[in-house]
């Protein structure tokens, strides 16, 4: 059996949403950042525009993986510190994406990136859910964070590219971003845990015709991204 936290008091955990907001900012910052960073990143690297955007295909797989991971084994473990794990993942892509010399590093750097949003994205809706006394409307708070996040990381791209030309410039913003809302998530403290399930808990699929439907406008939505 799993059990969420007691809601009594929600203002226990406003340093802990506020860091969820801001993770969710950053990831936006990201995801939007790459469309106009990718041909400097192409150049920078000696590898064409096809080739340069194998790196959101690393991303979009090491995203997929650590979602899925968290859903089939890492679900009752502690999402604060799977959130603090993917914004460590985070910073460390978004740094070798900004600085790194050859191709291959790159992708490491997409691999590493993709992999902390996935458990960023997953854990903090997980966490969300179980400390928030409405639901609904704390996970639409964590995603309209992310869309104002979305909406500014080609702003912030396109002005930096546009004065200095400089692709660590656009990217080491964003990891610095990122590390303000990791140093929030460590002020935070832990909650208590949020589930009294154990290893042995299976992961079971929905049941709800709804679930399978939103998941389905997901997958295309993700796909046409």
């Amino acid at each position: 059996m799993t059990a969420p936290l007691q809601r009594h008091d929600e203002s226990e955990f406003r340093l802990l949403h506020a860091a969820a907001l801001m993770s969710l900012f950053c990831v936006g910052l990201y995801a939007s950042a790459f469309g106009p960073a990718l041909e400097f990143i192409a150049a920078d690297l000696g590898v064409s525009l096809d080739t340069a955007g194998l790196v959101l295909t690393t991303f979009f797989i090491g995203s997929i993986s650590a979602s899925a991971t968290v859903a089939l084994k890492l679900h009752a473990r502690d999402t604060r510190t799977l959130t603090i794990a993917g914004l460590i993942a985070v910073i460390c892509g978004l740094l070798l994406i900004g600085f790194a010399p050859a191709w291959p590093l790159a992708l490491a750097g997409g691999v590493a990136l993709g992999l902390g949003d996935g458990l960023i994205i997953a854990a903090l809706h997980i966490l969300m859910s179980m400390t928030s006394r409405n639901v609904p409307a704390a996970i639409n708070r964590l995603n309209l964070f992310f869309a104002v996040g979305a909406l500014l990381g080609p702003l912030w791209a396109g002005s930096v590219l546009a004065t200095a030309g400089e692709r660590w410039a656009v990217f080491s913003g964003i990891a610095a971003a990122a590390g303000v809302a990791l140093a929030v998530l460590l002020a935070a403290g832990a909650p208590i845990h949020e589930r009294t399930a154990g290893d042995n808990e299976s992961f079971r699929l929905p049941g709800n015709p709804t679930a399978w439907i939103m998941g389905a406008v997901l997958f295309l939505y993700v796909g046409a991204e």
